[in-house]
């Protein structure tokens, strides 16, 4: 078998290329077409060879994207080429090495190699449910219009195979006919086309991502026998893509929590171990608390919902299972403004659809179970006291005062104050300062130094008072101490019916608990033995009561390189992206604008077993 020679249009990071490589299809990449930026920069460091370029002066590498209007935003009409030199070199170095040809609309198709294989995941922007609707109509002018611009191409080079992505509603009942148009010049042009709608849940990724694919075979090499695969319903869930790690910024702070609003069977996801999805709630707009499909939260045992490149009225949160979407919630910024990915997900489903959406809390949102807490702690125990008369010396021993340590050390006058204090609230010197402050009290001795400035983190640890024991096993010693003595908990993860009924009511204040206390759940009254609480339970009375404590969750972000792997993409080629310097924001947008790999792995598949039996023949 020869090697195939491919041309990517509409190239993005390259989905096609990637399914190639993960099959071990020898091809040779004989050019692309790409305007975007950021996505030529992250084409050339995932699939580029690092081939040194010749660089021409700034004035001739500017002309070079102005002729082909490389990083040109049509959207906004305005060019998005960087101002430095060394970006405009590394731009130029890949747009050279992905052996870009620019916008496709000035593309004479005689500059153009052979090529084998044609691929064209044209813009969905105005064909998209989440997009502007505007259609593909030829000579429309619109992004989606560019399919035609693909067919001049065709016309011209006349490939072996066709290779079309875009997305569901590509074949609804109001682009249908537009879609049939397009097949209709591909059979002129002389091509048979096999078209099916494919799920990228169907093909091992956790993701509810239907498109339209199809692949158009030059009738005089096909044989009529090539097939869509059909795909098997994946296994995985979100949880299958998560990280254990995640930094804080990712988790949604407290003041949009309290936004959330769960559904009245939010409980059903705790109570049932996850066996049934369910709609969990959403998180409130304002004062009327007006439910809206782009915040609601969704259970995430479940297969996600589609994940789209659309604005805030696409529903970015729900979880699906047997094709049955299932709601959970959503979340508001700040602002209490909605954003179309502000839903939330439990992990153990499938993912809805990665869309292009960007910042805030616009991306994917998955409901977690509490991680264990990381704190900061000193390695080496600080003699107080001894440090406590060490300070109060060297300062009687310097004349200062505090208010010339403050003026010196530029810190406030409260924190020096608190160094010098001989009770309860003396503080320990931070360790960016303990050296400064040595110098300036002129303390020679090191005896410190390993107290005050070596740190670990490891997981916070509670005092045994604070312990809390789950339910089903043996309950701790119960003991006679005081209040600071040792109280061991045991609390009640089932919630007796009887209960469960009032605390339906109240629900709410379970899911804005915050850590260590205990709220009331009103269950028929608010004495201490109907009170529903989080992780720190109430005193134990010597009297018979009922102390409920309900599960505990966090809301996060999905990051870049969990939507990333939603895509089928590797953690490999995600690293490449973003060690070029591409944001979080580009990072996402990448992913939303992707093809799920191995759905295009399992079409080249069978492909290449086409391609097989006409070498055969």
């Amino acid at each position: 078998m020869s090697k195939l020679r491919v041309f990517e249009s509409f190239s993005g990071v390259g989905s096609m290329s990637m399914a190639l490589r993960n099959l071990g299809i020898d091809f040779e990449l004989v050019g692309t077409s790409e305007v975007d930026r950021y996505a030529i920069l992250a084409y050339d460091a995932i699939h580029g060879d690092n081939e040194d370029i010749p660089i021409p002066s700034k004035e001739e590498m500017l002309k070079e994207f102005e002729d082909k209007h490389i990083a040109y935003n049509f959207s906004s009409g305005k060019s998005e080429i960087p101002r430095g030199l060394k970006d405009i070199e590394k731009l130029y170095k890949a747009h050279i090495r992905s052996k870009n040809y620019g916008d496709i609309q000035l593309i004479n198709p005689e500059d153009l190699p052979e090529m084998d294989l044609y691929t064209y995941s044209f813009p969905c922007k105005n064909i998209s449910v989440a997009g502007q609707m505007k259609g593909l109509e030829k000579g429309s002018g619109t992004q989606s219009s560019l399919v035609w611009e693909s067919l001049r191409i065709i016309e011209h080079c006349k490939p072996k195979y066709l290779l079309m992505e875009n997305v569901k509603n590509l074949v609804s009942k109001k682009f249908k006919p537009y879609f049939d148009m397009v097949c209709e010049e591909l059979e002129r042009l002389g091509y048979n086309n096999y078209w099916s709608v494919l799920n990228g849940r169907d093909f091992d990724v956790p993701q509810n991502r239907e498109r339209v694919m199809m692949l158009s075979i030059r009738k005089d090499i096909d044989k009529g026998v090539f097939g869509m695969p059909i795909g098997t319903p994946t296994t995985k869930c979100l949880k299958d893509v998560l990280d254990d790690d995640v930094e804080d910024r990712y988790y949604v702070p407290q003041p949009i929590m309290e936004k959330f609003v769960p559904n009245e069977n939010f409980k059903t996801i705790y109570e049932n171990d996850l066996e049934k999805p369910t709609d969990v709630g959403f998180i409130k707009k304002g004062e009327d608390g007006v439910q809206h499909q782009s915040n609601t939260v969704y259970d995430g045992n479940c297969v996600s919902c589609t994940l789209c490149a659309g604005d805030w009225k696409s529903p970015k949160m729900f979880m699906i299972e047997n094709d049955k979407p299932i709601r959970l919630g959503g979340c508001f910024d700040e602002e209490g403004t909605i954003h179309q990915a502000g839903s939330v997900w439990e992990k153990n489903a499938i993912s809805p659809t990665i869309d292009t959406m960007q910042g805030g809390y616009r991306q994917p949102l998955v409901i977690t179970e509490r991680i264990a807490q990381m704190v900061k702690v000193r390695k080496y125990e600080v003699d107080v006291e001894k440090l406590k008369a060490t300070l109060k010396q060297a300062k009687k021993d310097v004349g200062l005062t505090i208010n010339e340590i403050t003026e010196k050390l530029n810190v406030t006058k409260t924190t020096v104050e608190h160094w010098f204090r001989q009770d309860e609230c003396f503080s320990i010197p931070s360790e960016d300062i303990w050296l400064s402050l040595k110098e300036l009290l002129k303390i020679e001795t090191d005896e410190f130094d390993k107290s005050i400035m070596e740190w670990e983190v490891k997981p916070n640890e509670y005092d045994i008072s604070n312990r809390v024991y789950n339910a089903e096993g043996l309950c701790p010693t119960l003991t006679t101490a005081g209040e600071s003595g040792t109280k061991k908990i045991m609390i009640d993860k089932t919630i007796k019916p009887s209960v469960r009924e009032n605390i339906e009511r109240e629900i709410n204040d379970i899911a804005n608990a915050e850590e260590g206390k205990i709220y009331a759940c009103d269950c028929e009254n608010s004495w201490q033995d109907n009170r529903v609480g989080i992780e720190v339970s109430p005193t134990i009375r010597a009297r018979n009561s009922h102390h409920c404590v309900y599960s505990d969750y966090k809301i996060r972000k999905l990051t870049p390189k969990e939507c990333w792997r939603l895509m089928g993409f590797t953690d490999e080629d995600f690293n490449k992206a973003k060690d070029i310097g591409l944001s979080n924001t580009k990072l996402y947008e990448r992913a939303g604008r992707g093809i799920v790999v191995p759905m295009l792995e399992e079409i080249f598949k069978n492909m290449m077993l086409n391609e097989k039996e006409n070498e055969n023949d």
